[in-house]
């Protein structure tokens, strides 16, 4: 799942998301690396890699963290921040399973 399992704290600041340019967004699980915010980023990445969003040209993790890049010929940047929102937000109410470690 893309959050149910960090601590308390950590529930109510992330995920995150932050613009990185012009053409990425970073969506961050924690500002610390643990388990389930690796996961969660491998998960949400390999996830997000399904999708094929139109205009969604690059996804890649690190640690905690799941970059964005995209054109925004084919999708701008306000839509694909909501996209990811609804889609974060509908992971964490309807948990799928994480990749193995």
């Amino acid at each position: 799942d893309f959050g149910t399992d960090y601590p308390t704290s950590e529930k109510r600041r992330f995920p995150q998301l932050a613009t990185i340019g012009l053409t990425g967004l970073l969506v961050t699980f924690s500002d610390a690396l643990n388990e389930p915010a690796n996961r969660a980023a491998l998960a949400f990445c390999a996830w997000l890699e399904t999708e094929n969003w139109p205009g969604v040209e690059e996804t890649t993790t690190a640690l905690t963290s799941v970059y964005v890049g995209f054109d925004p010929r084919g999708i701008d940047h306000a839509t694909l921040r909501t996209r990811l929102e609804d889609a974060l937000n509908q992971q964490i109410d309807t948990p799928r399973p994480c990749p193995a470690i």
